[in-house]
């Protein structure tokens, strides 16, 4: 190891192993340090947040390379084909799912609907879940599904990829264990899990996140606190009962780090259109939308990955 960067880990009295290190921090104890490091401190991002701003990148850039980048901005890859990889994972363990099917499917940007019922890509998973490199369209949208025997099928949906990406990483769980277990099913309800790689606010108001799911703002004080450093986000109708309620989060979802439950009942029946409506109000600003198919929870599990940027 030539060089180390620290991303909001911790403290130390030298640096680790010798070697010149990067110590970045995040909202807290401004006298944290790790002494003899360069250290820096981004009071206004949150912990999961300092690993991938464009502000981190910067310094990250900097101190590996010698030069400031010569842009922080995400470019676009608009000729030719993109290449993505990664690994579909078991929570929380990241033992690789074995004995399932694979498939990618390009989708419609307003419906979240597959544009062919043949897809792009069909590959088993087996070992420690490793799949491709597979060529996309770098700007098009795709959905990736893992289907395995007597389970269902688990569908993720993401933004345009824009470049390469070697990190795509597909989480789901053994049929009926761990939190999948808690999730109440229904032919009349969609079971979502929303993820985003930088905590989610909502007790900041202005300064916060905002997050509509058919139309609905879901993210409050009460299950989102900024203290909480919510990353991932169970929505479903808890109780199966055709009601919501966003008065209190869902227990034992809330005391799991990072993650928060909600009982937030969404329609998996042909009154809207069959389809989830994802509206996300970036702090900082932006708005983001993402549609995806309102798929039966009693056979399909859906889980959505928002850009941190």
């Amino acid at each position: 190891v030539a060089h180390y960067v620290n991303l909001d880990g911790r403290t130390a009295a030298a640096p680790p192993g010798g070697v010149p290190t990067l110590a970045i921090w995040g909202e807290g104890d401004p006298a944290r340090a790790i002494v003899g490091a360069t250290n820096v401190h981004l009071s206004d991002q949150s912990h999961t947040q300092t690993v991938s701003s464009a502000e981190s990148f910067t310094e990250v850039f900097r101190f590996l390379r010698g030069r400031a980048p010569h842009t922080t901005r995400i470019v676009p890859q608009l000729f030719g084909t993109a290449l993505v990889s990664g690994r579909a994972v078991l929570f929380p363990s990241n033992v690789g799912v074995t004995g399932a099917t694979l498939e990618v499917y390009p989708v419609s940007p307003l419906t979240g609907g597959r544009l062919s019922h043949r897809p792009a890509h069909r590959l088993s998973l087996g070992g420690d879940g490793s799949f491709g490199p597979l060529p996309v369209l770098a700007t098009a949208r795709y959905e990736f599904a893992i289907v395995r025997p007597g389970a269902a099928t688990h569908h993720f949906y993401f933004q345009p990829f824009l470049r390469s990406d070697s990190f795509v990483r597909l989480a789901t769980s053994v049929p009926g264990e761990g939190l999948s277990a808690l999730v109440d099913t229904s032919d009349r309800h969609t079971a979502l899990t929303i993820q985003r790689q930088k905590e989610w606010w909502g007790d900041q108001g202005d300064a916060g996140d905002r997050l509509w799911i058919n139309g609905r703002d879901v993210l409050n004080a009460a299950n989102t606190p900024r203290a909480k450093r919510t990353i991932g986000i169970f929505a479903f109708d808890d109780g199966s009962d055709g009601v919501t309620d966003l008065t209190a989060p869902l227990p034992e979802f809330f005391s799991q780090t990072f993650i928060t439950g909600m009982d937030v009942f969404i329609p998996a029946t042909p009154a809207h259109l069959g389809l989830v409506r994802i509206t996300v109000g970036q702090r900082g600003g932006g708005h983001e939308v993402i549609n995806v198919p309102n798929w039966k929870s009693s056979t399909d599990r859906v889980t959505v990955t928002v850009d941190d940027f």
